[in-house]
């Protein structure tokens, strides 16, 4: 489990960099490919936060289905 956990984490740093190294290709500095970074993180948490809502709602709706009981009354 803990080499899993470990390679999870090592994917994600080494994609952040990536794209860091990206950005500052394309940008010109690091201090716009952080600018560039930043604002994508906020777009990909706002992202995030709507899915993570819109599934608990889901998730809500299907708890209130069960606890009605069955849907058809033989």
């Amino acid at each position: 489990m803990a080499k899993l956990f470990y390679n999870i984490v090592f994917l994600l740093m080494a994609l952040f960099v990536l794209i860091m190294v990206l950005f500052r290709i394309t940008e010109g500095s690091f201090e716009a490919a952080g600018a560039r970074m930043d604002a994508l993180m906020g777009v990909a948490a706002e992202r995030g936060g709507e899915a993570a809502r819109d599934i608990a709602d889901e998730a809500g709706e299907i708890a209130r289905d069960v606890a009605d009981g069955p849907d058809d009354q033989n």
